[in-house]
């Protein structure tokens, strides 16, 4: 059972790396196309209007390709959390047998 935990945890952190840099490299760049994010000042409240432009985000959800990428990245999204309890439930197992063989 130990030996099962590394590479299942390691497999866990490689693919919430690369979800994360899907999100930040793929997915959000993708929308500046289509949407006028609102800078800081705008986002902290500090100007009257979010953004100089008018944000189309009709544009942007009408998109069959951009559909595709919110898919695949739920979908990913939730095997990894299946995956997450699956590890903790091999941990939680280890844990309790550790605390038997102590006894």
């Amino acid at each position: 059972m130990l030996t099962e935990w590394p590479p299942m945890a390691d497999n866990l952190i490689e693919w919430q790396v690369i979800e994360r840099m899907h999100g930040e490299e793929i997915i959000l760049p993708f929308t500046y196309d289509y949407v006028a994010w609102p800078d800081v000042d705008a986002a902290m409240g500090l100007l009257e209007k979010s953004s100089q432009f008018d944000s189309d985000h009709n544009a942007l959800f009408s998109l069959s390709r951009f559909e595709g990428m919110l898919v695949n990245r739920r979908y990913n999204v939730a095997e990894l959390v299946v995956d997450i309890e699956v590890l903790e439930e091999k941990t939680r197992q280890l844990i309790e047998r550790l605390e038997n063989q102590r006894k």
